[in-house]
């Protein structure tokens, strides 16, 4: 049973599976797996230009396959077991004021360019939804500091005041607690809450007559389904600023 290949393992992964079946390493017997030969796996991967969060999904999904096959007996021994995880390319480091500052500005531009376009069309009104979104997306990461999961994850009463309660988030898409386990409040700039309040009062009035909510980030007008964390990613990432500054993620 150790002479099967990697590709005959059966199980549930889905989404890096599909992507590492297509490589070498899909042909390479579990016996001939080192901790060596992921590590250098990882480096060409790096240097094929896959980002780091991709290979850590490679990574993760190989060892829970070897590991499941393993625990089930289909292989002798988990020539994984007490790898550490491969070191990061690099340090991420926060984005810096003035950095921060050019995204802000951005947003804005982008709202401006969006309100301009005085067409009551469905396309025109949703380019001004998005818009004003991404305005509060990157004042709220900017103010509070939030992971990206727990920013698509917010809800129209997370604010009170100026207080904001961040109490879930999301992996893989799947809501739940945050990352600690913990509910945190912190008080946001009063720029940022008061913009909130406006957004959340526009979008409402969008659709009077119509439910509202619960959700503060929604690619529909009636904001009823939350905006699936890859989108909110996109959103800020086709940012100008962004675009010019490669290395900022959120």
């Amino acid at each position: 049973m150790s002479e099967n290949p990697i590709t005959t393992l059966p199980g549930p992964w889905l989404g890096p599976r599909a992507d590492l079946r297509q490589r070498r390493h899909a042909s390479r017997r579990v016996v001939a797996l080192s901790p060596a030969v992921l590590r250098a796996a990882c480096q060409m991967w790096r240097e094929e230009g896959w980002k780091d969060p991709t290979n850590w999904a490679r990574v993760r999904m190989l060892r829970s396959a070897v590991g499941w096959a393993y625990c089930e007996r289909i292989v002798e021994v988990d020539p994984l077991d007490g790898m550490r995880n491969p070191p990061h390319a690099a340090v991420r480091l926060h984005a810096s004021v003035d950095q921060v500052r050019e995204i802000l500005h951005y947003a804005q531009l982008d709202l401006d360019a969006a309100q301009a376009d005085v067409e009551s069309t469905a396309p025109a009104v949703a380019r001004l939804h998005r818009a004003e979104q991404v305005l509060l997306l990157a004042h709220l990461a900017a103010s509070s500091g939030a992971r990206r999961g727990e920013l698509a994850s917010l809800q129209l009463g997370d604010l009170d005041g100026d207080i904001l309660t961040i109490s879930r988030s999301t992996s893989n898409e799947i809501l739940g607690c945050t990352k600690s386990g913990r509910i945190r409040r912190m008080t946001l700039g009063h720029e940022t809450a008061e913009l909130w309040r406006q957004m959340a009062k526009r979008w409402q009035q969008r659709i009077v007559g119509q439910p509202f909510g619960p959700w503060l980030f929604a690619a529909e007008p009636r904001h009823q389904v939350r905006l699936t964390t890859r989108c909110l990613g996109y959103w800020f990432g086709a940012l100008g600023a962004v675009r010019v500054y490669q290395t900022l993620t959120m």
